[in-house]
């Protein structure tokens, strides 16, 4: 999708539409290539490790959502390692726009199959470990997005049985 347009517009399935007040997690990891999730009027309140889980075909969209954890700040490192606001499953060409998170271990996590990457206008706070964990050290592009209290705003730690990433570039711009 091009800078500035929201991935809503791609051609695609209908829209999934997520809204309100949400207590429990939501996941899709069988979604079909081109879905585009609207999630721009929902909130996920809920002590779930991972409220927001998508996978599936190649060029899905998640627009939207604000993530808020609830675990307080003394929750012990083993536990705050665990939790990630976002993960996504094998999607090629995944974009995430317009996400607000605050108060999880990871951010956004992309699996080995999640190539090409993008995240934009997103604003993640109070992420104790990694803002972006990449560890699968895929392509991808970070844009016009705000990290404000992570341990790290990007990691690209790879997995033993990840091949080699040296190839691969993440971009970071507007940010």
């Amino acid at each position: 999708t091009a800078p500035g347009i929201s991935c809503l517009t791609q051609p695609g399935p209908p829209i999934i539409p997520l809204s309100g007040v949400l207590r429990s997690s939501y996941g899709n990891t069988s979604a079909a290539d081109n879905t585009r999730i609207d999630a721009s009027s929902a909130q996920f309140l809920t002590a779930a490790n991972v409220p927001l889980r998508v996978g599936g075909g190649s060029n899905i969209c998640f627009h939207g959502a604000e993530t808020i954890g609830q675990r307080p700040p003394s929750t012990d490192w083993t536990t705050m390692h665990d939790t990630y606001a976002f993960e996504v499953r094998s999607v090629p060409n995944f974009t995430l726009e317009r996400l607000k998170t605050f108060d999880y271990g990871d951010g956004i996590t992309p699996d080995n199959n999640t190539t090409n990457w993008s995240i934009r206008g997103v604003h993640f706070k109070y992420i104790r470990d990694d803002c972006v964990q990449n560890d699968y050290v895929n392509s991808g592009t970070i844009d016009d997005s705000f990290f404000d209290g992570c341990y790290a705003g990007f990691s690209a730690r790879p997995f033993v049985a990840t091949p080699d990433g040296s190839r691969n570039l993440v971009v970071v711009k507007n940010s």
